[in-house]
């Protein structure tokens, strides 16, 4: 049976082999999850003329925004 011989280079490749393995694993183990799927926003249709009436509207707005608040 023929001895194995552990010489530098024999222990570089292995170093580098091992290290690869490493980054891989890491990469593909703590990738972040995929994100959720957005949906577009639904376009709605304009009411008909004679429905459209001189109503104010407020919209509140609030969270990451640059102006919240109505």
């Amino acid at each position: 049976m023929t001895e194995l011989t552990l010489d530098r280079r024999r222990i570089a490749v292995a170093g580098v082999v091992l290290l690869l393995a490493f980054v891989l694993a890491g990469k593909f183990l703590l990738r972040p999850a995929r994100p959720a799927v957005v949906t577009p926003p639904l376009r709605v249709a304009p009411a008909a003329a004679s429905h459209v009436s001189a109503a104010t509207l407020f919209v509140d707005v609030v969270g990451a925004v640059r102006r919240p608040g109505l």
